[in-house]
């Protein structure tokens, strides 16, 4: 009986950790959606609609699969707990571009790409100290894909120097 009521105890205790640290999560990938939907809105207004919907296919798949305004910039409609997609909804099939835009939308995405890969790199710092390896190890990939030239993403993720490129082990023999 008392084994029980202390492995209960056990998973109660453990279960409630988990959550708190899901809603903190959720909250971190809530705040980087926000900054990407701002950046791919500027990119929809400069006349890139295509590297708009680039980034917020971004959002929806690695950060928040319901952020509304994305799914709303995309063509969808929430019905009850659901999107689906607007019939009517038509989204542009080409870019406009114009150099001048391209150029300050090309500074924006340096802006937010820099912003979020340090927010990774922090959570990533954070995980690797809690000794969540394996949660420090997906922030710290997303650095990378934000800021491929981070030093330290490169050094935890164990990438080695390729011809120009780095990789991890496997990948070195992959390619």
């Amino acid at each position: 009986m008392l084994r029980q009521l202390l492995l209960s105890l056990f998973i109660a205790l453990f279960s409630v950790q988990g959550l708190a640290q899901d809603g903190a999560d959720a909250k971190f990938l809530g705040d980087q959606a926000k900054l990407l939907h701002k950046y791919a809105e500027d990119a929809y207004d400069d006349g890139f609609p295509l590297i708009a919907k680039r980034v917020w296919l971004m959002v929806l798949s690695e950060y928040d699969t319901d952020h509304a305004p994305a799914r709303k910039a995309l063509g969808y409609i929430k019905a009850g707990k659901t999107w689906s997609k607007d019939p009517k909804f038509v989204y542009p099939k080409e870019d406009s571009p114009d150099p001048k835009a391209a150029k300050s939308l090309r500074g924006k995405w340096e802006k937010t790409a820099g912003k979020v890969a340090g927010n990774h790199r922090k959570k990533a710092r954070e995980y690797a100290e809690a000794g969540r390896d394996d949660r420090a190890r997906w922030h710290y990939e997303k650095v990378l894909f934000f800021d491929a030239g981070d030093e330290e993403a490169q050094e935890a993720l164990d990438h080695q120097a390729v011809a120009g490129l780095t990789g991890t082990d496997l990948e070195k023999t992959l390619y």
